[in-house]
């Protein structure tokens, strides 16, 4: 006979004894038909454990579909500025609409040990008016040597393009600061910052420890959102940034900024849902400090199919200097306007695939225009994701120029063709509305079992 078992308010149909050692009730056979229907009804339904959940659901749970938070802009050192030399300024601009504006102010000190970096700069402003908070801090003291370090992040949202938005920063001038800017587009505005970032690591270098290599390793929070827009600050001594040292290739980061010999930032846009461990490792050559990672999430996607391809180019600054074609079709003309500050620099790049991406094998090919010949506009850490995770990946540096095209192959299978993505609290509400739906049904079914039994031995005592 079969069972109905109730396990934590958790119904259960079993045709054979359960290894918990739970008491379950025998069940007449019309309940056995009433359950039997029921499981075949809800068997499609995966379970809430996953956090990425496919099957359909009607268009009106959709969402907008999904982009990746991008580089949009860093800011030009202005050095001292105003009237007190504690005064450090930026200049920035931007072309996209509610960027995140990131403000990193970095301190270092060797002085002596009656100075510290441990102190919260006095004041973010801006000539735009934007309003910007501190979002977190990593800071280092070595009491015995004297030497101390800081990073602090600080951000606000421009709801419109900024144009030479001068940022500044007021500080300490005893001791050594410095002030870097840059914006992401793209990004998630109701659940921006990764929640377990920044997470900042001492090096061997501040202690005076040899050798001094330095690993930052930090981990990134789930997440429903795949892509998320990371980047580490690192203070030095004075020598050359980590970058022009040599960051293993292998950890995907890129220089966003840097002041040529005391503080540089780098970053990589991720695929947070295919890998959630990262690593930066910088070189003993440039006497790092801290490193201090931190995340920008980018927005949750829904809909399907939905295909994001992000890349790195090196000097991708003429309009229209590349193009690039998906399956033999039209994809697009990049730069969309001249760009002269991404001349002889990687940049990080964006694009919504979708329309052309087919089941089965893809080409995607990347064309040089016949001119600006002298410089050849490699390709990197070219990723294509959907909603589900990492559907291609090529981390290597790749030749693209007005002689050798680009050509890359990639395949779609049918899983990830169909279907609809289902954020988890709503996946949650609807699981829940079946499982409290269920529980009347089994009260009702009780009730009315319940009622016969009673009516079967009163009768039973009338006669």
């Amino acid at each position: 006979m079969r069972t109905l078992c109730v396990v934590n308010t958790h119904y259960i149909f079993s045709t054979s004894r359960l290894p918990w050692g739970i008491g379950c009730l025998a069940t007449p056979r019309f309940l056995q038909t009433v359950f039997t229907v029921l499981l075949i009804v809800l068997s499609p339904l995966p379970s809430i454990a996953g956090l990425t959940l496919t099957f359909p659901v009607p268009k009106a749970l959709a969402q907008s579909p999904p982009s990746a938070p991008i580089l949009d802009g860093t800011g030009t050192a202005m050095g001292q500025c105003g009237s007190q030399g504690g005064y450090v300024c930026e200049l920035l601009t931007t072309s996209q609409a509610n960027d995140i504006v990131i403000a990193i102010a970095t301190c270092e000190n060797d002085y002596g040990i009656q100075y510290y970096c441990d102190q919260y700069p006095n004041t973010i402003k801006d000539s735009a008016d934007l309003s910007f908070s501190l979002h977190g801090s990593y800071c280092y003291n070595n009491t015995t040597v004297g030497r101390s370090s800081c990073v602090w992040d600080y951000y606000a949202v421009a709801p419109s393009p900024l144009n030479n938005d001068n940022i500044t920063g007021y500080f300490d001038p005893t001791l050594m600061h410095r002030l870097f800017a840059f914006a992401v587009s793209g990004a998630d505005l109701h659940d921006m910052f990764d929640p377990g970032l920044p997470q900042g690591q001492h090096c061997p270098y501040i202690d005076q420890h040899f050798p001094y290599d330095c690993t930052l390793n930090f981990t990134t929070s789930p997440t429903a959102s795949p892509l998320e827009f990371l980047f580490v600050t690192i203070p030095d001594d004075d020598a050359p940034t980590c970058s022009y040292s040599g960051i293993p290739p292998s950890q995907g980061w890129s220089l966003l900024q840097s002041d040529g010999g005391n503080t540089e930032i780098d970053y990589q846009t991720a695929n947070v849902w295919n890998l959630q461990n990262y690593a930066l490792t910088c070189s003993t050559k440039s006497d790092p400090l801290i490193e201090v990672a931190d995340g920008i999430r980018g927005p949750v996607p829904s809909e399907s199919p939905e295909y994001t391809m992000i890349w790195m180019g090196y000097d991708w600054d003429g309009l229209g200097e590349e193009t690039l074609t998906l399956n033999g079709q039209f994809l697009a003309s990049l730069p969309d306007a001249d760009s002269p500050q991404n001349a002889g620099v990687y940049t990080s790049f964006s694009l919504n695939i979708s329309s052309l991406v087919v089941q089965g094998a893809n080409t995607l090919t990347l064309t040089h225009a016949n001119w600006d010949c002298a410089v050849s506009d490699n390709v990197k850490n070219l990723q294509i994701s959907d909603q589900t995770g990492l559907v291609f990946s090529d981390s290597t540096e790749q030749p693209l120029s007005c002689t050798q095209s680009l050509t890359y192959h990639f395949n779609v299978s049918q899983a990830s063709v169909g279907g609809t993505i289902v954020p988890t609290d709503r996946l949650g509400l609807i699981l829940l509305y079946l499982e409290q739906s269920l529980g009347m049904i089994l009260l009702l079914i009780s009730v009315v079992v319940t009622y016969r039994r009673v009516r079967q031995k009163h009768r039973a005592r009338e006669t």
